[in-house]
């Protein structure tokens, strides 16, 4: 009777723990306002998006950059910039990025990004409340 009793124990808790093993929502994540903390300038920039663009302004400097998003499955996207107000960035003009959406909590997600270069970029973005 004991040996029945801790079998089904572990049966109901391996079944519990698959069951609470948590899944990435992405499709809320598609369009509306976001705002992200650039790393090495340390400064915040918001993100306008569309079901095909983003806008992206940077208020402290006065930067402002479009972009269109294609997205590629549920949780990846990719970021083609457009223009932009900077000549220093307009080299970014018409070259695209990959993103991969990793991981959600809430009104935020953390994503990873490979470069042209090799660079890997991550990073959280976070939805503001509209």
């Amino acid at each position: 009777m004991k040996y029945i009793f801790c079998s089904l124990l572990f049966i109901l808790s391996t079944l519990l723990s698959f069951s609470q093993t948590t899944t990435v929502t992405c499709s809320e994540f598609k369009t509306g306002d976001f705002a992200y903390l650039d790393s090495s300038t340390n400064i915040i920039w918001r993100i306008k998006r569309t079901a095909k663009h983003q806008t992206e302004k940077n208020d402290k400097e006065g930067i402002v950059i479009k972009k269109k998003i294609k997205w590629l499955s549920p949780c990846e996207y990719q970021l083609t910039q457009t223009w932009t107000n900077s000549k220093q960035l307009r080299k970014g003009n018409f070259k695209s990025l990959t993103y991969t959406i990793i991981s959600t909590a809430g009104d935020s997600y953390r994503y990873s990004c490979k470069c042209s270069d090799g660079r890997k970029i991550a990073g959280t973005v976070v939805k503001m409340p509209g």
